[in-house]
């Protein structure tokens, strides 16, 4: 029976240093795990010194043997109550300080009293040992004992009720597995830790149950292993070194000669050393990947908002565009609407028009009196105001040129440009320009199906400007060339380049040069005073209805321009 104690009493010692080892350097340092470290120390401490009181032959070393486990085993109580609020604090958030204070003061005012018993002062806890049924020296209750046993089944008590209400109020599988194991653990190893008390009484109950306490540290690795309370990686590294630890340990007190014992302490402490390290090490690694694992939920919580944000503004994107893709519709109406407005207008005005001036033109033929020739030049004055009226109108609706129907046949552009420049011989003789056409060789490349009437009006504006805004004795340089798209290289198309010597366009006027409302410049004005300013805008929109490009360059005033028209093969 004896020895059956020690196995049991050394069992409950080296299992509850073992957990309170793994907990030291796990790493883990928040109040939950110094708790349970500080519980497992306790039963640790109060195991050992019954292994050393079962194992001795003094009554006086027996006594104080049990007298310092006894100490211990009042503050077990206290550090499970500790243990059993942290936790629930961990997940309700109950502030149970005042209670652990109020516990603490109890076991440690008890174990006061008994270390006033290891003084002498008083007799009240565990004064003697004496022999009881197989045991040589067994512990007698001294008179309070009995209310240390209220104190050690209350505490307990409460801190079971805690955590079974916890279980009961939770719905979270993962804490109600972990509270589960707990329980069960440490319940069955207090009733087997109980069993001691039985012959302090005089009871002939064999403390059998003291095999059971370490099945809290069993149920503690099984709750580790499935629900991962601590890192299994960190566990299994402890585990090991731990194991080499007491097997050297014991090895010592085997050893038969001075030699054996100083080389078996030796190696001792160099695996010690090199056992801290490996935990240290393997701490770091699962310090990093719990660093990483923290790094990728917050990535991917980013990319879970980041990409609501752009569901959402593609959403808005959309919504806007249908808005605008409306508003577009109407204003194309409302375009169309006018369009037939000003051709209506036009040709009901030009008829009446004509009639009047040739009437006009018939009564300044004739002797009249001086009132009535007064009053003929004052209707002749209306009519050309009233002509320049419908020239506006005229101007209003060349802007739409191009954006009707087109009449496609093979063209080659040489040809167009070629015929083009004849008709303004006269002009570029005037200014003693110097006109240069580079075209491909084969015919074929510089052939295309457009509309030619409408693409002659749209090439006649980009030529008449660079004739009519040159310099005297300046340039005109026209390039036609087949080449791959600037951004779709699986493409062909024709670029036309028309350059110039004139005056050049400001980097202000650029980005207005093809709009309808572009107000040519002060200089262009003084050159050309008849000029209305949307040949351009002609130009574009007659180049778009054939899926090209226009766009024009210049480094600025009196350094010339250059016109690009691009059309796709």
């Amino acid at each position: 029976m004896i020895f059956f104690q020690i196995i049991s009493f050394g069992l409950i010692a080296f299992t509850a240093g073992l957990f309170a080892f793994f907990v030291l350097t796990s790493g883990k340092n928040d109040k939950l795990s110094r708790s349970f470290l500080i519980v497992s120390l306790y039963v640790a401490l109060w195991a050992a010194p019954i292994v050393l009181c079962l194992m001795t032959e003094n009554g006086d070393s027996a006594l104080r043997f049990f007298q310092v486990s006894i100490i211990f085993s009042l503050l077990i109580p206290a550090g499970f109550f500790s243990f059993a609020t942290n936790f629930i604090e961990s997940i309700t958030h109950i502030d149970y300080s005042r209670y652990r204070k109020i516990v603490y003061i109890v076991g440690i005012f008890f174990a006061a009293l008994l270390v006033s018993d290891i003084l002498g002062f008083t007799k009240l806890i565990l004064p003697t040992v004496s022999e009881k049924w197989w045991f040589p020296y067994w512990a007698d209750a001294g008179p309070i004992f009995k209310y240390s046993l209220v104190y050690f089944f209350g505490a307990f008590g409460t801190s079971f009720y805690l955590l079974l209400r916890l279980v009961r109020s939770s719905q979270d599988k993962i804490l109600k597995g972990q509270l589960k194991f707990i329980l069960i653990g440490v319940i069955i190893a207090m009733f087997g830790g109980s069993t001691n008390y039985f012959l302090w009484y005089d009871v002939r109950i064999p403390p059998f149950g003291n095999i059971l306490v370490p099945i809290y540290v069993i149920s503690m690795f099984y709750a580790i292993a499935r629900y991962q309370l601590f890192n299994i990686k960190v566990i299994t590294a402890q585990l090991v070194t731990f194991s080499i630890w007491s097997f050297l340990f014991f090895r010592i007190f085997f050893a038969n000669t001075t030699r054996e014992f100083v080389a078996d302490a030796s190696l001792l402490l160099l695996v010690i050393f090199f056992g801290m390290f490996l935990i240290k090490s393997v701490l770091n690694e699962v310090k990093r990947k719990e660093q990483l694992q923290i790094i990728t939920t917050e990535l991917k919580n980013l990319t879970g908002h980041l990409q609501e944000k752009v569901d959402e503004q593609t959403r808005e994107i959309r919504r806007s565009y249908e808005v605008e893709k409306e508003a577009r519709m109407k204003l194309e109406e409302l375009g169309k609407t006018k369009d037939q407005f000003i051709l209506s207008a036009q040709s009901r005005l030009v008829t009446p028009l004509e009639d009047i001036q040739r009437y006009l033109n018939e009564l300044k033929g004739i002797s009249l009196v001086p009132e009535a020739t007064e009053d003929v030049d004052k209707i002749t004055a209306s009519a050309e105001r009233l002509n320049s009226l419908i020239d506006e109108f005229v101007a209003i609706s060349e802007l739409r040129i191009g954006k009707g129907a087109l009449n496609k046949k093979s063209t080659n552009l040489q040809s167009v440009i070629e015929e083009i420049i004849r008709g303004f011989k006269i002009d570029i003789s005037k200014k003693h320009l110097k006109t240069s056409l580079i075209f491909p060789l084969k015919e074929a490349d510089s052939t295309f199906n457009v509309d030619k009437e409408k693409i002659k009006e749209a090439l006649t504006n980009l030529i008449d400007n660079a004739i009519k805004y040159n310099q005297e004795g300046g340039y005109v340089t026209i390039k036609g060339e087949r080449t791959r798209h600037p951004i779709e290289r699986d493409k062909l198309i024709y670029r036309l380049t028309i350059k110039d010597a004139g005056i050049g366009i400001s980097s202000e006027e650029l980005p207005r040069l093809f709009t309808q409302y572009f107000q040519r410049g002060k200089e262009a004005e003084k050159i050309y005073t008849t000029g209305r300013g949307i040949g351009l805008a002609v130009t574009k929109n007659i180049i778009e209805s054939h899926n090209g490009r226009v766009y024009a360059e210049s480094e600025g005033k009196s350094k010339g321009s250059k016109f690009t028209v691009e059309l796709l093969v």
